[in-house]
């Protein structure tokens, strides 16, 4: 596992997964792909709300979320370069389950490390949960890390 695939939406449960990479840092992974996706279909809604309830001009909200992402995954970033383990990072729009799957292919990634739940344990139950997807739907092995 050389090569891994750490898809994280900033959560809790992510950031365990840190734990887990650092320790496969020490001993056979060379290289992380830092990977948040931000979820077009949230993109929308709050566009939409906004656009229906404020008398204001609508702000870019993608571009808010694309900046607040950038910050948060060189956070992440920092954190395992300082364990001297060589990182990249993306950031996507996308379905989120559909992107970490396609990443991880274009990566050549050796394996991808994912939460059990994320953000919004309500959301997950309205959309359906991104790591199981990405279990069903990945030829890589998934190592998912639980609460």
């Amino acid at each position: 596992m050389n090569k891994l695939l750490y898809p994280t939406d900033f959560s809790e449960i992510a950031e365990k997964c840190i734990d887990y990479i650092e320790t496969m840092g020490e001993h056979c992974t060379e290289e992380v792909i830092i990977l948040h996706v931000i979820d077009r279909r949230e993109i929308n809604m709050v566009a939409r709300a906004m656009s229906r309830y404020s008398t204001l001009v609508p702000v870019n909200v993608e571009k808010e979320m694309l900046a607040k992402t950038e910050e948060e995954i060189a956070k992440v970033a920092q954190r395992l370069r300082v364990k001297g383990i060589a990182v990249k990072t993306r950031i996507e729009v996308g379905i989120p389950f559909t992107e970490i799957v396609k990443v991880a292919e274009e990566e050549g990634a050796s394996a991808i490390v994912i939460g059990s739940h994320g953000l919004s344990n309500i959301r997950e139950m309205l959309l359906g949960s991104v790591s199981e997807k990405v279990i069903r739907k990945s030829p890589l092995p998934v190592l998912l890390v639980k609460r």
